[in-house]
């Protein structure tokens, strides 16, 4: 069991508060003061001066979201620092592509990170059943299904299952009751794909400015990657289509010629987009 946040950890996150003479939350940016106008009063501007606002503001920055879910993956000492910038940050959450959405609590808790996962609830994380499940909670895992018959089926991030999330804990006792309520662990469709057939989607296609690579991915079958984004695994539903991990209400559809793909769309119900192969 964890506090929520001690006597003692509350004191230290005082001080800390306590010692900065501004405080740079996380969609604000301590810059000087600007000098006062001439003939103006110096203290006319009521301070406010001393802080910049950034460009998303009240927003919090889509990079500091970015990185503490990144970070909650393995990375507890960048976790609380994040946290002692801006404790909110405990709620972030990051979409890597086509509707994956993921939160810092989820992060940790598909990876098992316990020490991580608890110190998020400890500053506002909402625990949900992944969480639950991966911290070895049997009976609040077992309420919430037995309230809602059917739901230990939903998959987490990245098509992640509740049985994994148990099993990346150690959660012997949800793992138990898991296995014996069935149905925990079913995984995303995926037909498969052969390395070889890999070469007949692979190469670089674009949109208006936007650039995409598809190619092998490393975890078997092929992924695709906006230049500057995150590469998405895509999982085979049918001939030539694929749903990225994580998002299977999308598909990304080829178009093939021969052996050889030269453009393909993106379905989410309707056609969101379509991008085309560069020559050469």
């Amino acid at each position: 069991m964890f506090d929520p946040i001690s006597r003692r950890g509350f004191v230290g996150l005082a001080a800390v508060a306590g010692a900065m003479s501004v405080t740079r939350a996380s969609w604000a940016r301590q810059t000087p003061a600007p000098a006062p106008a001439p003939g103006s009063s110096a203290g006319s501007s009521g301070g406010a001066g001393s802080v910049a606002i950034g460009d998303v503001f009240p927003t919090t920055e889509p990079a500091l979201a970015r990185e503490i879910v990144g970070a909650s993956h393995a990375n507890i000492d960048r976790v609380r620092e994040l946290l002692a910038e801006d404790r909110g940050l405990a709620l972030a959450v990051w979409d890597w592509g086509f509707g994956d959405w993921e939160s810092a609590l989820g992060a940790a808790s598909h990876v098992g990170r316990k020490e991580i996962a608890e110190l998020l609830i400890a500053h506002g994380a909402r625990a949900d059943l992944f969480a639950l499940a991966m911290l070895d909670r049997v009976d609040a895992v077992r309420a919430v299904c037995e309230a809602m018959p059917g739901i230990q089926k939903v998959r987490g991030p990245h098509g992640i299952t509740l049985m994994r999330h148990a099993r990346a804990g150690e959660a012997a006792r949800v793992e138990e009751y898991l296995t014996a309520l069935g149905g925990a662990d079913e995984r995303e469709p995926d037909l498969g794909l052969e390395e070889s057939s890999a070469a007949v989607y692979a190469g670089t296609y674009t949109a208006g400015s936007a650039r995409f690579e598809v190619k092998q991915s490393r975890m078997g079958g092929i992924e695709l990657l906006r230049e500057g984004g995150s590469a998405r695994r895509m999982s085979r539903v049918g001939e030539h289509r694929f749903s990225p991990v994580g998002a299977p209400q999308v598909e990304v559809v080829f178009v093939v010629e021969g052996e050889r793909a030269r453009e393909f769309a993106v379905v989410r119900g309707v056609e969101l987009m379509r991008a085309g192969r560069v020559v050469g």
